[in-house]
């Protein structure tokens, strides 16, 4: 199991460190698991981009086999889009 994080682009690192900071220790002392995260950022500004991943999350997850997406960025220099998902080890 991997956990992931998605943190909207408006936050800092410093910020978002220190929740990933948090949680894997509240995970280690009560689990006794040491957990490492994924980072991913998420475009969170534009309306046209929040639609877009709201589409294509949709799309996404309409895959059979598809359990979920992580992060979505835009590069608008090179008009592409980049995202994770994860399925099932079966699909």
């Amino acid at each position: 199991m991997r956990p992931y994080l998605e943190i909207p682009d408006t936050k800092t690192v410093e910020k978002t460190y220190a929740a990933m900071n948090a949680a894997q220790r509240d995970v280690y002392w009560k689990f006794g698991i040491y957990l490492t995260f994924g980072l991913y950022s998420v475009n969170t500004y534009g309306c046209e981009v929040v639609e877009a991943r709201e589409t294509v999350k949709k799309l996404v997850l309409s895959i059979p086999g598809t359990i979920s997406m992580h992060a979505f960025n835009y590069d608008e220099e090179r008009n592409a889009m980049r995202t994770w998902t994860t399925r099932e080890a079966s699909a």
